[in-house]
C-alpha cells in the first residue's frame, strides 16, 4: 500500500481581511470591556502581528464604529447589547443517500435587547455609507436569519455544521444596519417584524439564496477567487502552472497582477494596503501628459465597445483645444496632441479587417491559475480580436518620446500576455497567436508584434515576470518605502512610516 504524502504545512503570509480584523478588536473590545488599544493588543497576541498600516486603520475603523454605536444609543430608546452566538438557519437536503446540512447566516455584528425580542445586524462597510446603493438581497438575507435563526453552542470545526442551542426564540423586531468605517456614518437599511422579514425574503432573498445553495448563478472569475476553495478545479479559470516561474504553493492564496507587481516594486506597504481596498485619497494628482494619456485611451475604448463593432476613423476624432473622455478632460496642447494621436490610431485600428461576427474583448479582465505559486494571476487587455484563427492581444500606449528599452520590460503587460498565449489560456487560437503594441506618439503610430513561437521573446517574458512576482510571492512584512512618492499615494493616510524622511534628505 502506497503511503500519502504529509502535507506540507502552510506558511504565514500578511493579513487579507482587514475587517475581519476590525470585528475581532471590536468583539475583544465589548465582550472583555477592554480599551481600543489593550482589544487591538490582545488580538495581535492570538492572531500574530499586524502590519502598521493595516494597525493605523483597524484602530480608525473601531473609533469610527463606536462613534456609529454611541449615535444610535443616543438616537434610539433601544438598549441593545452585544450578542456573540451567531444566529444560523439550518435545514437539510436529500443528495442520493446522504443529507447535508444546509447553513444560512450573515455576517455581521450582532445586537439584541435583554428579554430577546429585538434582534440587530450591524453590516461593516470599510467608505461611508453616506448615499451608498442599497442591495436588496443582501439585506432580505440578513432579515431572514434575523427572524428564523437559532444561536450557535460552542466551537464548531469549519467544515462541519454548527451546534445550536434548542432554545428557539420568537423575536418580534428585526433591524438591519450599516455603518461606515471611514467616518461613522449610519443608514437603518430596515426595521420590520417577523412578518415584514418574510416578505422582504420572498421579494428579494430567496432566489438568490437558492441559486447559491444550488450552484447556480453566473461564475465571474476574479480577484474573489482568492476566496474560494474550489478554484483548483473550476472550469471558469483555466490553468497556467508556472507562469509566474516560482514553485512554492504554501503560502495563502493570493490574486497578482503586472498592476500589483509594479505598484510593489515602488513601495510594498502602498501595494499591500491598496489590496486590502482600503479607503483612499479622493484626489491622486496626475500630471498633463497623464491625464492625455487617460482621456485618448477612454476616447478610443468607448469607439471599440460600440455595437455593433466597426473600426474607427479618422473624422471621429475631436477637433479641438478643449474636450472630454469620461472623466478626463484636456486642454491646449494636450488637447491637439490627444486629438492627432486618436486619429492616427485609426490608420492603424485592428478592426478595420475584422470579420464578421468575430468577437471582440475591450478592457477584457483574463483569469488564470498557477497552482505552483498558488496565486490567480489576473490581467486586463485593452483588446483582444481574432486574426483569422489567431488570438490577439493588443496594448496602446500614448508616448510624447521615444521609448527606450526593451518593450517587454518596459510594459510588461506584453510579457504576461505572452505567457498567457503560451499557457493557452485564452483557448483556441493561442498557440498562433500575437501580442501587439500600438504606441501612439506626435510622429504617428507604430505598432510591434511579439509571439510566443519566438523563443527570444518568450525568455524574456518569463524573466520579466518572475522579476515582478518573486519578491512580492515571498514577503511577509510589505514594508514601506517612504519617499517623495508618499505625496502621491492614495493610502498614505494610513501608513505611519510616510513622509518620514526629513525634507532635506536628497533622494
Amino acid at each position: 500500500m502506497q503511503m500519502a504524502e504529509p502535507q506540507q504545512p502552510r506558511l504565514p503570509g500578511l493579513q487579507l481581511f482587514d475587517l475581519g480584523i476590525v470585528n475581532d478588536v471590536l468583539d475583544t473590545a465589548e465582550f472583555q470591556d477592554l480599551s481600543i488599544d489593550s482589544a487591538l493588543k490582545a488580538v495581535e497576541t492570538n492572531r500574530g502581528p499586524v502590519h502598521p498600516g493595516l494597525r493605523t486603520w483597524v484602530r480608525h475603523a473601531v473609533i469610527q464604529y463606536f462613534e456609529a454605536h454611541q449615535f444610535l444609543w443616543d438616537r434610539d430608546c433601544l438598549r441593545l447589547v452585544p450578542h456573540k452566538p451567531k444566529w444560523v438557519v439550518q435545514y437539510p437536503r436529500e443528495i442520493g443517500f446522504e443529507t447535508p446540512i444546509l447553513e444560512v447566516a450573515a455576517w455581521g455584528r450582532r445586537y439584541c435587547s435583554a428579554d430577546r425580542q429585538v434582534r440587530e445586524l450591524r453590516l461593516l462597510r470599510r467608505r461611508s455609507v453616506k448615499d451608498r446603493q442599497r442591495d436588496d438581497s443582501e439585506i432580505a438575507t440578513a432579515l431572514y436569519v434575523l427572524a428564523h435563526g437559532r444561536a450557535t453552542r460552542g466551537r464548531t470545526r469549519f467544515d462541519l455544521p454548527h451546534a445550536l442551542v434548542d432554545t428557539v426564540e420568537q423575536p418580534r423586531r428585526l433591524r438591519v444596519v450599516e455603518i461606515g468605517c471611514e467616518d461613522g456614518s449610519v443608514n437603518i437599511l430596515d426595521d420590520v417584524d417577523v412578518d415584514g422579514a418574510r416578505q422582504r425574503y420572498r421579494e428579494s432573498g430567496q432566489h438568490r439564496a437558492r441559486e447559491v445553495v444550488q450552484g447556480g448563478g453566473q461564475r465571474n472569475p476574479g480577484s474573489s477567487c482568492q476566496k474560494c476553495k474550489l478554484v483548483d478545479g473550476c472550469t471558469a479559470v483555466p490553468r497556467a502552472d508556472g507562469i509566474l516561474g516560482i514553485v512554492e504553493r504554501r503560502r495563502p492564496r493570493r490574486t497578482w497582477s503586472v498592476t500589483n507587481g509594479r505598484a510593489y516594486i515602488r513601495c510594498p506597504a502602498q501595494e499591500y494596503l491598496t489590496r486590502l481596498n482600503l479607503p483612499r485619497a479622493s484626489a491622486v494628482e496626475y500630471g498633463e501628459s497623464a491625464t492625455r494619456g487617460q482621456a485618448v485611451h477612454t476616447w478610443i475604448e468607448q469607439n471599440h465597445r460600440r455595437q455593433p463593432v466597426r473600426s474607427c476613423t479618422a473624422a471621429e476624432a475631436p477637433f479641438a483645444d478643449s474636450w472630454q473622455a469620461g472623466p478626463w478632460e484636456v486642454t491646449g496642447s494636450q488637447a491637439l496632441l490627444g486629438a492627432q494621436m486618436i486619429g492616427d490610431h485609426a490608420l492603424v485600428c485592428p478592426l478595420h479587417h475584422l470579420l464578421p461576427d468575430s468577437p471582440v474583448g475591450v478592457e477584457r479582465t483574463v483569469t488564470a491559475y498557477d497552482a505552483d505559486a498558488n496565486v490567480v494571476v489576473i490581467a486586463k487587455i485593452d483588446l483582444v480580436y481574432r486574426d483569422g484563427p489567431a488570438c490577439v492581444l493588443r496594448e496602446m500606449k500614448t508616448t510624447e518620446g521615444t521609448d527606450g528599452g526593451d518593450p517587454l520590460a518596459r510594459y510588461p503587460q506584453l510579457s504576461l500576455g505572452l505567457l498567457l498565449l503560451a499557457h493557452a489560456v485564452l483557448g483556441d487560437g493561442s498557440a498562433n497567436g500575437r501580442v501587439e503594441l500600438e504606441r501612439l506618439t506626435p510622429a504617428g503610430p507604430v505598432v510591434e508584434s511579439f509571439h510566443p513561437t519566438n523563443s527570444d521573446h518568450m525568455e524574456q517574458a518569463r524573466q520579466v515576470i518572475n522579476n515582478l512576482a518573486a519578491s512580492w510571492h515571498a514577503d511577509t512584512t510589505a514594508r514601506a518605502q517612504p519617499g517623495p512618492e508618499c505625496h502621491r499615494c492614495a493610502v498614505s493616510q494610513w501608513c505611519p512610516e510616510a513622509f518620514m524622511r526629513p525634507h532635506d534628505e536628497d533622494y
